[in-house]
């Protein structure tokens, strides 16, 4: 498996280990043997969290074996090989950082062969593992949205409207309405009014 750091993701988070604030994002440079030795055990933490996420698949334990910052100097995967690349975003002090990962297709496709029983599937997924999930993620930062239902228009319709135009929506002053959570539907509620602000009181999960 390759990681790969953006040079403003690293160099924000060497600085924030080293006492810095993090802002403004750090010009790219040479690490030290110090930031090195950081870098390190930074991509040892997120190799860990992958390998226990895919233990209920498939046993699989994650070693740092070599680091470059010359991605010219980095062994690559035979372009025959079948390789999963996935990318992440991060909040780092206000700051948005992205890391990626390829992993060999064979991996995944050795862990499909594994008939696991139902019951051990959901044992593993116990209560205790979505709890530490939960609690990992919870200062994560997420957008919520309140969809109210309106009509449908054509394009020319659109070009059309005025400033001041009223649209009538096709949404009853009562009916719930959907929450959308990083543009997955997760709540239903209802639109209160708080003062002079409007807010959203949460209902079912959807």
């Amino acid at each position: 498996m390759m990681l790969h750091l953006e040079s403003a993701t690293v160099l924000t988070l060497l600085d924030l280990l080293l006492g810095g604030t993090g802002t403004p994002i750090p010009s790219p440079r040479e690490l030290t043997e110090i930031e090195w030795s950081l870098l390190e055990e930074i991509s040892r933490v997120i190799l860990r969290s992958l390998g226990e996420s895919w233990q209920i698949i498939k046993s699989v334990e994650f070693e740092v074996e070599s680091m470059g910052s010359d991605p010219g100097l980095i062994a690559c995967p035979e372009p025959a090989t079948s390789v999963i690349q996935a990318s992440f975003e991060m909040q780092i002090a206000g700051q948005l950082g992205h890391f990626e990962i390829a992993v060999p297709g064979a991996l995944f496709a050795a862990a499909t062969t594994v008939d696991v029983p139902p019951e051990i599937v959901e044992d593993t997924a116990s209560k205790v593992d979505v709890e530490r999930n939960a609690h990992l993620l919870e200062d994560a930062e997420v957008d919520l949205e309140v969809h109210l239902e309106g009509p449908r228009l054509s394009f020319g319709e659109f070009l059309e409207l005025q400033h001041g135009q009223v649209i009538k929506l096709e949404h009853a002053l009562h009916a719930p309405v959907r929450a959308v959570v990083n543009g997955d539907p997760s709540l239903i509620g209802h639109i209160l009014g708080v003062g002079r602000k409007r807010a959203f009181q949460a209902g079912d999960s959807m």
